[in-house]
């Protein structure tokens, strides 16, 4: 124990009984809260009158630097000065004496009598001296806060009454105190780490559901950058390189949208310079993750050239940062900013971690959006290519008809369904075709173009939709092995007076719906064998007669496959929904059954309307009078 002019002897301190009573009062203060720091203002408070006239805790921090916890002075002239005094006294002795050799040694420091002047031959103004004089310190004890063979701070004691003066029992009673103080503040630092390690847990779930909800990448790191904040950190911004070398913002977050406004109003008017020997721009540039545990006057003086810029950053208050790469497959295109402003938070290693995780999450999650949207616009193209375009679409003498196709899954699969209108070499036929290929994707798309461009060559030769159906299942045989097959309905249409004449025949494929001028509607039609597993596929033509305002409706399973997984539309439902709604013309007909499905869908999925599969529609209607449009 270091001594100045110290004596065994106590004076002016409690009794047995008192001292006893104080620990009871103190104990029961440190269990009402695990928010120590308040807790400890509350015992700073409490050691005022009772141990000392003047109180203050010292608390070690992640960074080692000591946080100040004092009972404040009534006088708030005398306060300052005893912190002043503090400041200057640390400053002249180092770690040699005072809280800082407490705090580094273990060993009590007790000084029974202070003497008329200051320690360390600090120089007084006069005034100070003045107030000095009044403040009258007498005797002060630091004793070290341990526990779990940790020190986590410093207890000290100031008496300025000219009968109390510290000494060993004084010690003695400071130590056992001090103990309390470090379990509490222990136990308080536990409960923290624990709820942080909970909170941080809980926002990488959070965030990794957000990734995986949407391709597009900027709302989702909007997103991201929201639920940061205020639970995490006071602002939170994102920024992306560009392919001309600038960067962009793509997404700021703070509790006050008048502040998030200004972020963006920052990011028009002061661009990040894309060569910046610090922030974003030197974090894309390096990669590596730059951490700035304390923003001072002076390094936004040093850091940030334009006068009002700075300005406007020294109002914002920001006191601490982390700027983490965003980065997929060893390129880096991005920085994510966690900001530490107004809620004076200090982050720790566990934060830089937390940061950097969701940094490389952001960037694979940008990185897959751009890749999706990629494939995406090629799936599109290649789509496209697979299906007759609109002014591809032949005009058929009489007969209205319309078309749809919609892709479920994947925006980068190009799916399996397919439709296709062409006329035969035979004037006045037409052949209709839609059929729906196993799988998704490149082979999906190769089966699709095999089997378009397969009957279109068929058709040259013969327009029997059952002929053309058995040289498909030859061709994807022999073709594609039995690695995938195909469902598909054929009909080869002629005009012919007040009527439309119909052949078709289905492969495996759902029965078309006909939907006659006199209301009702009905599937018709043999079932076959689908094509590409079976050399013997039996597949059987058949007729119908459509008059003026008769319709037939092509469709996908997609559709009748509806309500899934509770109970399916099927297609008795789909043709008697289609009979109670009448569809008048070919386009309400397609829309409607797509309308019906997605209905069907809703309400066996609570709420989820998109469909599961593809779907493919082809509807037909014969025009009323037909003899005045031969005409």
């Amino acid at each position: 124990m270091s001594v100045e002019r110290a004596s065994d002897r106590d004076e002016g301190f409690l009794s047995a009984e008192q001292a006893l009573d104080f620990l009871d009062g103190a104990s029961e203060v440190l269990a009402r809260s695990l928010d120590y720091e308040r807790t400890l203002e509350d015992v700073a408070r409490l050691a005022v009158p009772d141990l000392a006239d003047w109180c203050a805790i010292d608390v070690v921090q992640d960074d080692g630097s000591l946080r100040q916890i004092t009972s404040r002075h009534p006088d708030p002239a005398k306060e300052e000065l005893l912190l002043e005094l503090r400041r200057r006294f640390r400053a002249s002795v180092g770690g040699s004496a005072g809280v800082a050799a407490v705090v580094r040694t273990g060993e009590p420091e007790l000084a029974y009598d202070t003497g008329a002047a200051p320690s360390a031959g600090i120089e007084l103004s006069d005034e100070e001296r003045e107030l000095y004089a009044k403040l009258a310190p007498r005797s002060y004890l630091i004793v070290p806060m341990v526990t779990r063979a940790r020190t986590l701070g410093a207890l000290t004691l100031l008496s300025t009454r000219e009968d109390r003066h510290y000494g060993a029992g004084a010690v003695q009673f400071a130590r056992h105190l001090a103990r309390r103080f470090a379990l509490a503040i222990d136990n308080a630092r536990l409960f923290e780490e624990s709820r942080a390690a909970r909170a941080r847990a809980e926002f990488l779930v959070r965030a990794g559901e957000i990734f995986a909800s949407s391709l597009d990448y900027e709302e989702t790191l909007q997103n991201v950058a929201e639920i940061a904040v205020p639970e995490l950190v006071d602002w939170c911004t994102v920024q992306l390189l560009e392919e001309d070398g600038s960067i962009r913002q793509v997404a700021a977050a703070h509790v006050d949208p008048v502040r998030v406004q200004l972020a963006w109003e920052l990011q028009e008017r002061f661009p990040t310079d894309p060569q910046a020997d610090t922030g974003a721009a030197n974090v894309i540039r390096t990669g590596q993750t730059e951490h700035y545990p304390e923003i001072t006057e002076e390094m936004i003086e040093g850091g940030v050239p334009d006068p009002e810029l700075r300005d406007i950053i020294k109002g914002l208050g920001i006191r601490a940062t982390i700027i983490a790469p965003l980065r997929a497959h060893g390129r880096v295109f991005g920085a994510v900013t966690f900001v530490s402003a107004e809620s004076g938070r200090r982050f720790t290693p566990d934060d830089i971690s937390l940061v950097e995780e969701i940094a490389r999450r952001a960037g694979m999650a940008v990185d897959n959006a751009r890749t999706a949207t990629t494939d995406a616009e090629i799936a599109h193209q290649l789509q496209a290519a697979l299906l007759p375009s609109p002014r591809d679409l032949p005009s058929i003498p009489n007969v209205d008809f319309a078309t749809q196709y919609n892709a479920a899954g994947q925006q980068n699969e190009v799916g399996g369904d397919f439709y296709d209108v062409f006329a035969t070499p035979v004037e006045g036929e037409w052949i209709v075709l839609i059929g729906d290929v196993s799988g998704k994707g490149a082979e999906a798309a190769a089966v699709t173009a095999l089997t378009r461009y397969t009957v279109r060559a068929a058709a040259l030769e013969s327009s029997e939709p059952s002929e053309l159906l058995h040289k498909l299942n030859a061709v994807l045989l022999a073709q594609r092995q039995g690695r995938e097959f195909c469902t598909a309905c054929i009909a080869r249409m002629v005009p012919s007076g007040d009527a439309v004449k119909v052949r078709y025949c289905l492969a495996g494929h759902p029965p078309p719906i006909l939907l006659p001028e006199s209301g009702g509607a009905e599937p018709v039609g043999a079932p076959g064998t689908l094509l590409g597993m079976f050399e013997e596929a039996d597949l059987v033509d058949c007729d119908l007669e459509l008059g003026p305002g008769d319709g037939l409706l092509l469709y996908t399973d997609g559709i009748i496959e509806a309500g899934r997984p509770a109970e399916l539309l099927g297609e008795e439902g789909l043709a008697e929904a289609l009979a109670g709604a009448r569809p008048e013309t070919p386009f309400e007909a397609v829309s409607l059954a797509e309308r019906i499905a997605r209905e069907k869908q809703r309400n066996a999925s609570v709420g989820a309307s998109e469909l599961r599969d593809d779907v493919a529609l082809v509807a037909i209607r014969v025009r009323a009078p037909v003899a005045a449009a031969v005409s």
